[in-house]
């Protein structure tokens, strides 16, 4: 259990980026609290429920599908740019974090969710239906 607590390195720059994403975990989860999302039972999820800080280090720093598509009604006419457009909103969306994460790679080492080491670039996403998009690993 301590290697999920406990950073790879003790240095200020490593310290500071695992203290920002937890940070960000936290404040993304109970965001989707205010958008009246409750705990998710069906995947893995930054909307899941946790006890314990090590049991908070598993959970990924994403939505699901399924929170992800409750999130994306909320927010439909919201944004001008993509109006009622489900996947226009999907797409921007990613997007927008993307460019987010790219601008945190200077913080963090290892215990960073933003560490170079843990991002994998994303081919264009592809539509898988209607209510859909995934993004391919690139090979």
């Amino acid at each position: 259990m301590g290697a999920a607590v406990q950073p790879m390195s003790n240095s200020a720059n490593d310290l500071h980026g695992l203290w920002f994403s937890r940070v960000a975990r936290t404040v993304s989860h109970e965001i989707g609290h205010c958008f009246c999302l409750g705990h998710c039972s069906y995947y893995a999820c930054v909307m899941q429920g946790t006890t314990s800080v090590a049991e908070d280090v598993r959970q990924p720093p994403y939505l699901c599908p399924v929170c992800l598509a409750k999130i994306t009604h909320a927010m439909m006419g919201v944004s001008p740019e993509t109006g009622d457009n489900e996947q226009a909103y999907i797409v921007q969306r990613y997007q927008a974090l993307m460019e987010f994460c790219q601008s945190w790679l200077h913080v963090g080492g290892e215990g960073s969710r933003f560490s170079p080491q843990g991002v994998v670039p994303l081919r264009p996403f592809v539509l898988i239906d209607e209510r859909a998009l995934i993004g391919a690993r690139e090979t």
